[in-house]
C-alpha cells in the first residue's frame, strides 16, 4: 500500500499501523476451545457528523483515484500494459490497497476508535485478533526504465486533470496534520486506563497475569485462555504469473477466528470500558484533540476546502 511525496506516503508511512496490524493470536495458551465464526477485516468509517468531516475525505480521495487511473492508462500505453490488468479491482476500492493513496476518512476514523471496541459485535466477531485489511492484485516494477515512465505520466495527467500540484500535495499535508493531532494521543494514560479494565475484567472472573508466560504483546497481559488464528489466503494467480522486471502480486485476505473464550473475554473487555468510564474518557480526549486541531488548521481548511470540492465536482462532471 511506491510512495511518492506528492501524495499521501507520509499518512500512510506515520499511520498504517493503525490499519494494518498483525495477528495477536497464539496456540501456545491454555486448553483447546471451540472455535466461533471467521472474522474479516471491516474498515472504520467516519461519521458524517464527526467534527472532522470538515475534512473533505471522499473529494480528495476521488480526485486521487482519478489521478491514479489516468496513470494506470499512461502506463500501460508506455511499454507497461500489466497496469491495465489490475485497474479495475483497485478502481473499485478507490486504489486503497495503495500505500500513497490519502484515505483519510479511514485513517480518522481508525485513529480516532478506542483500544476496547467500537461495540459489543465487533468484540464478539474479532477477539483479540487483528488482520491486515484486503489488497487487490497490484503491479509491481523493478524496471530502471519505469522511472522516467512514471514521472512523465505522473506530469502529464496531472496537466491533463487540471489539477494543481500546489493545492492537492497542501490538502494532503493538512490531512496528515489533522491526522498526527490524533495519533500523538497514542497511549497517552493507556496503562492506567488498563489497570481499570483489568480489575474490572477480574472481578468478572477472568484471569490476568501481567507477568504470564505468553503475555499478550498488545494488551501487556496473559488472560489464560486459548487464542485464535489468522487464516491467509491468495489469488490462484501466483507472483510469478507475470515474469520478468514486471510481476502481478496476486490478491491477498485475511480472517481471524476467535475462540469462543476469546470472545466472551473481548466482550467483557468492552462492557468494563464502559463500566469504569475509560471508554468515555477517551472518547472525549478525541473530540477535544480534534476540536483543537481544527482550530489550529482552520485557515488552511476554509482557503484549500472550496478548490478541492470544485476540483472534484469537475472531475466528476468530465467523467460522467
Amino acid at each position: 500500500m511506491t510512495r511518492r511525496r506528492s501524495t499521501a506516503a507520509a499518512v500512510a508511512l506515520a499511520f498504517s499501523i493503525m490499519i494494518l496490524v498483525t495477528s495477536c493470536g497464539s496456540s501456545d495458551n491454555k486448553s483447546e476451545d471451540p472455535q466461533g465464526s471467521p472474522a474479516q477485516y471491516v474498515a472504520p468509517t467516519l461519521s458524517s457528523t464527526d467534527a472532522y468531516a470538515a475534512f473533505l475525505s471522499s473529494d480528495l480521495l476521488a480526485i486521487n483515484s482519478a489521478l491514479t487511473e489516468a496513470q494506470y492508462k499512461c502506463y500501460a500505453s508506455n511499454g507497461y500494459p500489466q497496469f491495465l490488468e489490475v485497474l479495475p479491482e483497485q478502481k473499485q476500492d478507490s486504489f486503497r490497497g495503495r500505500a500513497d493513496t490519502p484515505d483519510f476518512s479511514t485513517t480518522f476514523a481508525s485513529l480516532s476508535e478506542s483500544r476496547w471496541f467500537a461495540n459489543e459485535d465487533q468484540a464478539r466477531r474479532m477477539g483479540l485478533g487483528k488482520i491486515t485489511n484486503p489488497t487487490p492484485r497490484s503491479v509491481f516494477v523493478t524496471d530502471t526504465s519505469f522511472l522516467g515512465v512514471k514521472e512523465t505520466c505522473q506530469t502529464s495527467t496531472m496537466k491533463r486533470l487540471g489539477i494543481d500540484a500546489k493545492t492537492f500535495q497542501s490538502y494532503i499535508e493538512l490531512g496528515n496534520r489533522l491526522a498526527e493531532t490524533l495519533g500523538q494521543l497514542g497511549n497517552g494514560n493507556l496503562n492506567s486506563s488498563n489497570d481499570k479494565v483489568f480489575d474490572c475484567l477480574k472481578q468478572k472472573g477472568h484471569s490476568v497475569d501481567k507477568n504470564g508466560p505468553n503475555k499478550d504483546p498488545n494488551w501487556g497481559a496473559d488472560f489464560g485462555i486459548t487464542l485464535g488464528k489468522v487464516s491467509e489466503s491468495q489469488s490462484e494467480e501466483t507472483a510469478d504469473s507475470s515474469p520478468g522486471p514486471v510481476t502481478i502480486k496476486p490478491a491477498e485476505s485475511q480472517t481471524y477466528t476467535p475462540t469462543a473464550d476469546e470472545s466472551k473475554l473481548a466482550v467483557d473487555l468492552y462492557r468494563c470500558s464502559l463500566e469504569t468510564g475509560v471508554k468515555a474518557d477517551w472518547d472525549k480526549q478525541v473530540a477535544d484533540a480534534k476540536q483543537k486541531a481544527l482550530k489550529a488548521n482552520e485557515t488552511q481548511l476554509t482557503d484549500l476546502g472550496p478548490k478541492i470540492k470544485q476540483l472534484a465536482a469537475k472531475i466528476a462532471a468530465s467523467s460522467s
